[in-house]
């Protein structure tokens, strides 16, 4: 048999490190699970525009642990894009009662994560694109649960999509998006997923 080269070839596979993942997905689910994630942001106001970083006000309504429904299976007259377009509405309906406002969109809802053969979807009721909306739960902020957390970003000059851009890029941010919201379900928990993950889907949802 003829040798065509003595050469060796390493192959080396490398681990993904958790912080490199979308999501963890530490439990299945036999239930269908859809997470929700109210979030806005608020930019502090700028008096010295020549400063390096610059801080925004990141809201989380509820915690860490996010809320979800159980949704019922996809039927066999709805297509995919019917079927998620009716668990928008469910979204909307449950965030209107809840917060006591009208007018949420359905482009307000935006999906964040579809996973474990569509069992687990989460989605981010995203308000700053319902400046109505937005006003609204603004004014009464102070007096909801929620998460905040600030993240910076460099140029005063930026709005909406670049200035999450901006913050999403910038490695001061890390510590923040590297945190992990989850939900769980009877003292285990199914899924842990990075701000990061949502922040993602959000730019690239403009």
């Amino acid at each position: 048999m003829e040798i065509i080269s003595n050469e060796l070839f390493e192959i080396k596979i490398k681990i993904r490190n958790d912080k490199d993942r979308k999501y963890i997905l530490e439990n299945e689910t036999e239930n269908n699970i859809i997470g929700i994630i109210p979030f806005m942001w608020q930019k502090v106001t700028v008096n010295n525009p020549n400063k390096k970083l610059f801080l925004n006000k990141n809201y989380f309504l509820g915690s860490e642990n996010i809320e979800y429904i159980n949704f019922r299976d996809k039927t066999e007259k709805e297509t995919e894009m019917t079927y998620k377009k009716n668990i928008k509405k469910e979204i909307i309906s449950l965030f209107e009662n809840k917060y006591d406002v009208e007018g949420i969109k359905l482009k307000n809802i935006i999906e964040i994560l579809d996973i474990n053969f569509g069992k687990i979807k989460i989605y981010c009721v995203y308000l700053n694109k319902n400046k109505k909306i937005y006003k609204k739960i603004l004014k009464k902020i102070d007096d909801m649960k929620k998460i905040r957390y600030f993240t910076y970003y460099n140029n005063s000059e930026l709005e909406d999509k670049d200035l999450l851009s901006n913050s999403y890029n910038l490695t001061d941010n890390d510590y923040v998006l590297d945190k992990y919201f989850k939900i769980s379900n009877d003292k285990k928990t199914i899924i842990k997923m990075p701000l990061k993950t949502l922040y993602n889907k959000i730019i690239s949802d403009y």
